[in-house]
Formats: structure tokens, sequence, C-alpha cells
């Protein structure tokens, strides 16, 4: 029996992960269930957050502070993935293809939470096995003052202690 395009559907669930005051993130959990050719790594999420005051959707390449977009600060990001990435293939030290194009081609997806920030990495986009997926690793806000923009840091975790 030939698999058609109707034996293959998408299916979309989204779920709110902030919900103001500042910001709205939302995360879509995408996943395809095909007769024919499919895999579970083969799913990928999407988020998107937006500035409730402006109506700016945040890009991921949005999310870190201008000084984060060099070597410095995606290494700094790496090793937050290594770190609280328990349990994926980012915690056992692969080496990563994490660069500036990494926040501008999605390959990194990025989700605020009251508590957290869920960094949605894309595996194989960033030079690991297809095995490796794209895992949910949270990371809390207090470890993130050197990646993070100030002002949305600020906004979602509320001011630093003094």
């Amino acid at each position: 029996m030939r698999a058609s395009p109707r034996d293959t559907t998408l299916q979309v669930t989204p779920s709110i992960r902030l919900n103001g005051p500042r910001y709205l993130s939302v995360r879509y959990d995408l996943v395809s269930h095909s007769r024919a050719l499919w895999h579970p790594t083969w799913n990928s999420d999407r988020t998107v957050t937006v500035d409730l005051r402006t109506g700016a959707v945040l890009r991921p390449v949005d999310h870190p502070a201008p000084s984060a977009h060099g070597p410095a600060g995606l290494s700094t990001l790496g090793e937050l993935l290594r770190e609280f990435g328990a349990g994926t293939c980012f915690a056992d030290g692969r080496p990563l293809q994490l660069d500036a194009g990494a926040l501008e081609n999605a390959a990194i997806q990025f989700a605020l939470t009251g508590r957290h920030l869920e960094v949605l990495p894309d595996g194989p986009a960033l030079g690991l096995e297809t095995a490796c997926g794209q895992p949910t690793i949270s990371i809390p806000y207090q470890r993130l003052g050197g990646f993070l923009r100030p002002d949305l840091l600020s906004a979602v975790a509320g001011p630093s202690p003094s």
C-alpha cells in the first residue's frame, strides 16, 4: 500500500507559558503523524513571545543582551545548556555549532515562564545527531543575568535583590 499525503498529519498544541503583565509567551508543540515515515525526534516546537506594551514579536535573536550575541555570550549559553540539560545530548559535552546564526535561523527557541527560561535547542541544527531531537531545557532566571536582555529579565524575574 502506498502512502499518500493524507496519511500524514501535523498536530499543533499551543500552551501559554507566560501571560503578562509585560510579555505573552506561547509554546507550540508540533507533532507529526505519518504512516509512511516518521520518528519522534522529528517533532519540533516553536515559541512566540509578544511584548504586550508594543505588540512587537520577540524573535529568538531578540532575547539575549547585545553583548551575548558574540562568542563569549554564546559560549555562556552552551555552558548553561550543558549544566541544565541533564538527560539530553547537550549535557554530555559534545561540541555544539553554536553561533549567531543559531539565534537567527530559529535553531534555538526561547519561551518565558514565571520561574525560568525554557530553551528549546534543535540538536541536529546545532551539529548533534538527529536522535538528540529538540529537548526542553529549563534555566533559572537568576543564572541568566549575563545572557538575557536586562529589561526582559527584570520584567519576568522581578528586580534584582540589593
